[in-house]
């Protein structure tokens, strides 16, 4: 019984080696960044309008990193034009329909980026438009857990604010053969890959630094 039970335990670790392995490949050379992710411990925002904002959480995540997909609701605020101003879904083909300025692309910008495209489709018709977008309920994000230690699948979540242990809860918690201290996040960052390390130590005795925010199409990886 001991010898089928470490044959699986095998078996399995190298089918999710393996797989990682092979979602490396596709993306480039995955490089460690010591710059850690933000978490709960530094608020995140959501938000196109950063205008006259000097706090650090614009520069964090949210306004600078999140981007739009199919399905996400997003709010479209038009300063002193409320009757411009909506709060929509983005379409599967992942625009968007304004008053005056019609059908526009959102999906793969983020808010901020929607709210400078905005700006200038709607100066042709307002004067000095002033544009903020904000995403209201998220339905495009995935995130996926590999490895033995955890339940293994992909997980829509509603909230770009779901942090790496919530998600970890989400999959039904580690098993017993987690090796904890070598959890990491492969997350894609253009062409490369960006392999940040995970302290779940550290984050279940409460250390709100060391459990950081997660992004669309994020790996965890326990081993």
């Amino acid at each position: 019984m001991v010898r089928r039970e470490t044959a699986f335990r095998c078996a399995w670790s190298s089918a999710a080696t393996l797989l990682v392995a092979l979602w490396l490949t596709s993306a480039g050379c995955g490089q460690p960044h010591g710059d850690r992710p933000p978490g709960p411990g530094r608020p995140a925002v959501i938000s196109g309008d950063t205008a006259g904002d000097t706090s650090e959480s614009h520069e964090l995540y949210g306004a600078k990193e999140y981007r739009i997909g199919p399905g996400d609701s997003v709010e479209v605020f038009v300063w002193k034009n409320p009757e411009l101003s909506r709060t929509l879904p983005v379409k599967p083909d992942g625009s968007i329909s304004l008053p005056l300025v019609g059908e526009q692309r959102a999906a793969g910008l983020t808010p901020a980026e929607l709210g400078e495209k905005l700006t200038k489709a709607y100066s042709a018709y307002v004067a000095a438009p002033d544009v903020s977008v904000i995403v209201g309920q998220v339905s495009s994000l995935y995130v996926s857990v590999v490895g033995e230690g955890a339940k293994a699948g992909r997980y829509q979540l509603t909230s770009a604010r779901t942090t790496v242990l919530e998600l970890l809860a989400m999959a039904g918690g580690l098993n017993e053969f987690a090796s904890k201290g070598s959890i990491r996040v492969l997350r894609r960052e253009g062409d490369n890959v960006r392999e940040i390390p995970f302290d779940y130590n550290a984050a279940v005795a409460g250390n709100s630094n060391e459990d950081f925010y997660l992004m669309p199409g994020d790996v965890i990886v326990v081993p």
